[in-house]
This record gives structure tokens, C-alpha cells and sequence, in this order.
């Protein structure tokens, strides 16, 4: 239902678990949340107050860490490593939902969050509220559900993996109302049945047997979801389960619960999309693939960092990604390049740190190879500066993301625009891999990825292949994290060659130094 208020409109759905409101005359708007200590299952809808411009930014940030999230799992990063990254993203967001007493499962013992209470209060606040918004945005189709579930169901899962499984434990009985009884050495199921129980299974202390505390008796219908692990032992519609596979019973509710409030919220929507602004925000958020989303950043390249004009031609060998260097290798050999190829290669080389006068530059030299520069200026000038934010409406654009390119149109006839794992057929594909010096042995775990339509995940397996033991964080996400990865790695190259190299000399120094004293000696 919805309900008229002084300068504004109200949207109060208590069962789609969401409460809005936006100001007509201009810019606030309040989104309320109540929420509980502990991990969020988002049971509750939210109640406080924010901007419409927070209601905006602070569920793209959220959207930020999920598709993070969907990339690291589909390049099949380490746990350790996807944990990590992902609590440095939401710290950075203000989204990190941390207890105040971190579990390490490795070895069972526990170290203070050094997260300060004022910050657990705000983050929590703001972990609800962008989980909420995002809701609206993916209730829509069946698609935009599945990928909303799939991807939250997989942040729940890393923080439970921060809290004890005794917490968990208590998690599940407090939301649930059911009661997972422990095992104690005097039952008579114990007693019965313990080989049974502990089957494949030890304890928590590792090499130690395993306990009957750590074992639960639930209903057979709560552990359905590890049956298929043959990781229980059931007898008489009772599941015993390890307690450390609680993690995946709540998981399983977890995701239950947002389907089904997923579907409901869908069937109210209609009634909070009559605003306009709050309609076409929703919209926005749930067309994730054609948002660029910038999950690079992207620092401003300083005096020492940026490339000159000179240099590209080096650089483009090894450090440009497929989509720029099969650009700039058709732009080289045909001295022309068509409106999306123009502007995917144009915004990559400006955020290399080339001026409008250098891009000006850049464009000119080739294209005047083929046409003059009275008709180049005609035709492409004004262009060229518009991307700069000096023509037009002064906007200073930026370069594309990984996902702006891939969700570019098919390239036609004479265009190379786009992403060649995506465009290419396999033979072309090849020989643009090879051309980093890449074998045919080292082509493969890229070409898998690239059949497995993950385009992105083929690009960051062929930096690996590239750049071993670099660093490639962002890699994957953007053009330019590829390149700025790639100088740094050769640069750190190039710095151990130079530390070696001057190790040496100072080895073969001292040696000449010892041989000169021992002949001194000699003729003495």
C-alpha cells in the first residue's frame, strides 16, 4: 500500500520487506532499517534515513562486490584469496559485516575485529540497505533473480566462514525457531550408532577422534542439502550432522528465504516503480551488464608513470590486452579505424596518460597516411576533443571496463572493435595469442575459458600466462589494469635484473680487489 506524505511519496511494503520513500522537491529521500546484531539474513526490512544519491551510490557499491565476487569464482580463486579480497572490497565500501570475535577454522582459535563499534553500527546499516535496494532491482525476471541469489548465497558464505560453527549453530535456531540438538557420550543414539555417526569424519582438534558435541540430531528435511555428500547418517527421519556442515544447512535456508522474498517483492514492485526516480535508478542497477562498472578504479597516472607517444608501439606487444592490441595492430596496418574501434582504443590510450594534444597526435599520424589533415581535422578532430571533455557537453569520459566492451555490438565488416574472446573464431583467436609468445600448450587453459564463454577469465588466464608469479588484481575487469599490471611487472623485472646485475659487479669488484692484495702480497 502506499500512503501520501508532506512533500513526498511513501512506499510501505511489508511484504516485499521494504520501505521507501523519495522527496519531491529535490534530491532527499529516506530508506529505513532496523537491523539485528550478528550475521544478516535480511529478515528484517530496512527503517533509517538516506539521500537519494546515497539510495544510488550505495547499491552500485554493493554491485561492485558481487560481480567481484562472481569473477573470482568463476576463475576458480583460492578460498583464502576470494575471503581476503572480498573483505578488503567491502571495508573499502563501508559494507563489511564483521563479528566482533573472528573464528579462524584452520586451527579454532579467535582474534578481535578491529573494526570500532561506531563503524560495525554504519556498515551493518549499510550492508542491509544496499542488500534491500538491490532486491527491488533483481526481483524482475527468473535471470536477474538467479544471478542476485547466486552471487549473495556466496557473500553469506564467506562471512559464516568467520564466525564458529557453534554461532552458526545458534544462528539457525534463532531465525528458524528449531532446535539442533548436540550429541552428548550418554545418548543412546551415541552410544548406538557412533561409527555410524562419525563416519568419514574427525575431530576438531586435528588427528583427535571426533566428539559427540560435535554432532548434531536435526530433522531429516534440514540436512537434504548434504545427503547428496552421503555427509550425514540418517535413521528414523533424524539427520546427525558434523556441526562444521552447518555452514551449508544455513546456507541452503539462506538461500530459500531470498528466492521466495524475491517473488514476493516482485509483486509489489509495480507499486514502488510509480516514482519515477526510484523506477529508473531500479532499472539501472538491474541492467548490471550494460552499467559500466568500473571495478578498476583507475588512479590518475602521475608525471613518472605516463607513456609517451613514442612508446606504444613497445608497449602494445606485450602490455596492451587482446581487445587494444588487436586495434592497434589493425590501425597500424590499415591507418584507419571505424566510430566504436576509435573510441574502445581512443579512451584506453587517454587513460594511459596521453594528452588531447598527444591522442590528437596519435590519430592524425596514422590516418593522414591515407587522407589529409584538413579532412582529418574535418572529420575527426572535434571527436577527439569531445572525448577530453573539451567540445559539446565538456563530459570527461572514461575507458571502457572489460564488461562496456564485451557488451559492445557485433563488429561488422572492416571493424575490430569489441572483445576478440568474444568475437573471434578460433583460428584468428590463435594467432592474436601467439603473437604475446605464447605456445600451443600455454593457448589452452585460455581457449578453455574462452569455449566456456567466460571471456573475462580467458583474459586473466592469458596474463598469467604472460606476466607468472604478477600480480593481477583487476586483471579481467579492465583494459587498463591489464596494461597497468603489465608495466609494473616489467618494470619489477627490470629492477630485479638491475639489483642482480649491480650484485654482481660488487662480487667481481671485491674478487679483483682480493686478487690485486694477494699479488701484492706475493711480490712482497
Amino acid at each position: 500500500m502506499s500512503a501520501p506524505v508532506k512533500g513526498g511519496i511513501t512506499i510501505i511494503n511489508k511484504k516485499s520487506n521494504f520501505v521507501a520513500r523519495a522527496d519531491q522537491e529535490g534530491g532527499a529521500g529516506e530508506v529505513y532499517t532496523n537491523i539485528h546484531e550478528g550475521i544478516n539474513m535480511y529478515t528484517e526490512p530496512p527503517t533509517n534515513t538516506i539521500s537519494l544519491h546515497e539510495f544510488s551510490k550505495i547499491a552500485l557499491d554493493r554491485l561492485q562486490v558481487l560481480k567481484k565476487i562472481e569473477f573470482m569464482f568463476d576463475s576458480n580463486s583460492a578460498d583464502d584469496q576470494v575471503r581476503k579480497h572480498i573483505k578488503n572490497m567491502t571495508k573499502a565500501h563501508r559494507l563489511l559485516v564483521e563479528p566482533k570475535t573472528i573464528y579462524d577454522r584452520s586451527n579454532g582459535n579467535t582474534i578481535a575485529s578491529a573494526l570500532q563499534a561506531d563503524e560495525r553500527k554504519e556498515f551493518k546499516e549499510n550492508d542491509n540497505i544496499s542488500h534491500f535496494i538491490c532486491r527491488l532491482a533483481y526481483c524482475r525476471n527468473e535471470e536477474l533473480r538467479k544471478w542476485f541469489i547466486t552471487q549473495e548465497t556466496r557473500l553469506f558464505n564467506i562471512r559464516l566462514g568467520e564466525v564458529s560453527p557453534w554461532t552458526v549453530k545458534q544462528l539457525l535456531e534463532s531465525k528458524l525457531d528449531i532446535t539442533y540438538q548436540e550429541l552428548r557420550a550418554t545418548d543412546e543414539d551415541w552410544q548406538k550408532f557412533e561409527k555410524n555417526i562419525t563416519f568419514k569424519h574427525e575431530g576438531a582438534v586435528k588427528g583427535a577422534p571426533a566428539l559427540p558435541s560435535e554432532f548434531v540430531k536435526v530433522p531429516f528435511k534440514e540436512a537434504i542439502s548434504l545427503i547428496g555428500r552421503r555427509a550425514v547418517f540418517l535413521h528414523q527421519g533424524m539427520a546427525y550432522v558434523p556441526i562444521k556442515e552447518l555452514q551449508q544447512i544455513a546456507a541452503a535456508h539462506f538461500r530459500a528465504h531470498l528466492s521466495q522474498d524475491l517473488v514476493k517483492a516482485f509483486k509489489y514492485l509495480p507499486q514502488i516503480l510509480k516514482d519515477e526516480r526510484l523506477s529508473q535508478m531500479l532499472i539501472n542497477l538491474s541492467n548490471h551488464s550494460a552499467i559500466d562498472f568500473n571495478l578498476y578504479e583507475g588512479k590518475a597516472p602521475t608525471d613518472a608513470d605516463k607513456i609517451n607517444l613514442a612508446d606504444l608501439d613497445f608497449y602494445s606487444r606485450k602490455s596492451f590486452p587482446p581487445c587494444m592490441k588487436s586495434l592497434f595492430t589493425a590501425l597500424r596496418n590499415k591507418h584507419h579505424l571505424k566510430h566504436y574501434g576509435r573510441l574502445q582504443l581512443g579512451l584506453f590510450i587517454k587513460g594511459l596518460g596521453l594528452t588531447v594534444d598527444e591522442t590528437y597526435q596519435f590519430w592524425k599520424q596514422e590516418f593522414c597516411k591515407k587522407i589529409d589533415e584538413a579532412t582529418f581535422e574535418k572529420q575527426y578532430g572535434y571527436n577527439i576533443r569531445h572525448m577530453f571533455g573539451k567540445e559539446g557537453k565538456k563530459q570527461d569520459y572514461k575507458a571502457w571496463s572489460c564488461t562496456k566492451v564485451i557488451g559492445q555490438t557485433t563488429p561488422g565488416n572492416e571493424e575490430f572493435h569489441g572483445c576478440p574472446f568474444k568475437t573471434y573464431s578460433e583460428d584468428p583467436l590463435r594467432q592474436l595469442l601467439s603473437s604475446y609468445g605464447l605456445k600451443q600448450d600455454e593457448m589452452r587453459p585460455i581457449l578453455d575459458k574462452r569455449r566456456e564463454n567466460l571471456h573475462q577469465v580467458a583474459c586473466l588466464r592469458l596474463y598469467d600466462a604472460v606476466h607468472p608469479h604478477g600480480v593481477s588484481d583487476n586483471v579481467g575487469n579492465h583494459p587498463n589494469a591489464f596494461f597497468n599490471s603489465s608495466v609494473e611487472y616489467t618494470k619489477s623485472l627490470e629492477k630485479k635484473k638491475a639489483k642482480e646485475g649491480t650484485a654482481q659487479a660488487a662480487t667481481a669488484e671485491v674478487a679483483v680487489e682480493e686478487a690485486v692484495a694477494a699479488a701484492d702480497v706475493e711480490m712482497q
